[in-house]
């Protein structure tokens, strides 16, 4: 669930810094494949909305995207640096490649070198095709390797066209594994509270709506079960995890690293509990989940 929960934090940490407000628009020329993938590219390192959406078959506007180009700093580019094409009747693929010294992106995300974007013609006019949600589950999936390197315009096209269909997949997954019989896992429950928290924000123009006095509450009608709140291992505690309150009514487009910036924890009052061995169970603002010693405690990041 490391990437499904949200946006993966690729996706957080570099597209939604580019959603920047729309310059003046311009038709999107979509006469060749070739022309429709540098299309695609232009209009995603300056964020014109209606031209990414013309070059991806299905794709439709996002609302949770369009509020994140709303508030956010800084302008990663991609830059092609060659395009093969090769195209039979009304289908095509181009192989392109990424120019790696014009790239401009968080030093953590990593891309292809070439990826191969497939695309169909329809009325005169070329679109990329986006993944099925399955392949793209695959790459963003909790068995996904967090070290991969990702096909970035393909990924990006897929996302505006499989957004609502992830999420909806991700809580069926949660709520799933909420309802499993076996033993409660404390990873899960985090997991599962970090997915609930996305989807209220999602529901709140990309705001984190709750505080620590109301979490609960808030997160109740995403959860819908208040066992998630509790370790198993925390021995009648009511409320075995808490929120970090610097956290509280932030956008989560504003939070650069989201990967890094700690959104709930085992324990309270800032003190983390080590109820597993030595470790203690955190979720992350990109909705990974991972259970840390105290050395690794001491390197966490708690301001956004």
């Amino acid at each position: 669930m490391r990437r499904l929960i949200a946006l993966p934090a690729l996706l957080l940490a570099f597209a939604p810094a580019c959603l920047l407000a729309q310059t003046e628009a311009k038709a999107p020329d979509r006469s060749t494949p070739e022309a429709t993938v540098r299309t695609f590219v232009d209009a995603f390192n300056r964020f014109d909305l209606d031209a990414l959406v013309a070059c991806v078959a299905g794709a439709k506007k996002n609302a949770m995207l369009e509020e994140m180009g709303k508030n956010t700093g800084g302008m990663p580019e991609l830059a092609i640096s060659a395009i093969e094409v090769k195209a039979d009747g009304d289908n095509a693929t181009a192989k392109v490649k990424l120019d790696p010294e014009k790239l401009k992106a968080p030093a953590d995300a990593k891309f292809v070198a070439e990826e191969t974007v497939k695309l169909k013609r329809t009325g005169g006019a070329w679109q990329i095709v986006p993944m099925e949600l399955v392949e793209l589950m695959k790459l963003m999936g909790p068995s996904a390797n967090s070290q991969q390197a990702y096909p970035v315009l393909t990924m990006m096209a897929s996302m505006f066209v499989r957004f609502e269909e992830m999420m909806a997949q991700g809580a069926a997954e949660a709520r799933a594994g909420a309802a499993a019989p076996g033993k409660p896992d404390c990873m899960s429950n985090v997991k599962q509270l970090c997915l609930a928290a996305m989807m209220c924000a999602a529901d709140f123009n990309d705001l984190y709506a709750f505080s620590p006095t109301n979490l609960k509450a808030r997160l109740m009608p995403y959860s819908r079960d208040a066992k998630l709140f509790a370790c198993p291992n925390a021995r009648g505690a009511p409320a075995a995890y808490s929120m970090n309150p610097a956290v509280a009514a932030k956008k989560m487009s504003k939070i650069v690293h989201p990967e890094r910036l700690v959104l709930f924890y085992e324990g309270s009052k800032g003190k983390l509990a080590y109820r597993h061995k030595g470790k203690a169970t955190v979720g992350f603002c990109d909705g990974h989940v991972e259970q840390v010693t105290p050395k690794r405690a001491a390197a966490l990041r708690w301001k956004p």
